[in-house]
């Protein structure tokens, strides 16, 4: 476990080393839902690394805010990817953008619908 931790520490600051030197031109929601991305990163390896870390019973205490923080999360995802789309010129590369977006926007549909009970086999 103590492997995984530190591929998901090292996912952390490289993460954050992208997202302070490397994203300088993109847009700012773009780069906050990397940085938040980021943040769950650091939860898990903290998670796997610290014995006494427990996420689950953290998660269960403040449900909650973990809702709120995965929608800020998604929502900053989405609204800056359409702006970074929007900053590309050649056209067919747009469309691409776009429609990986828009595929994952659908695979997050079905993912909610299952995690929330609305489709069941």
């Amino acid at each position: 476990m103590i492997i995984v931790a530190i591929f998901l520490y090292y996912g952390f600051f490289g993460f954050l080393y992208h997202i302070i030197l490397k994203m300088k031109g993109e847009p700012v929601l773009w780069r906050c839902a990397c940085s938040l991305l980021s943040i769950l990163s650091l939860l898990a390896a903290l998670h796997l690394s610290i014995p006494d870390f427990n996420l689950e019973i953290l998660m269960q205490r403040y449900k909650w805010y973990f809702r709120c923080y995965f929608s800020f999360t998604i929502v900053f995802f989405y609204l800056g990817g359409w702006q970074k789309s929007k900053k590309i010129a050649d056209v067919a590369k747009q469309k691409n953008f776009r429609s990986h977006l828009f595929k994952s926007f659908i695979g997050l549909l079905i993912y909610l619908a299952f995690e929330f009970n609305l489709i069941s086999f």
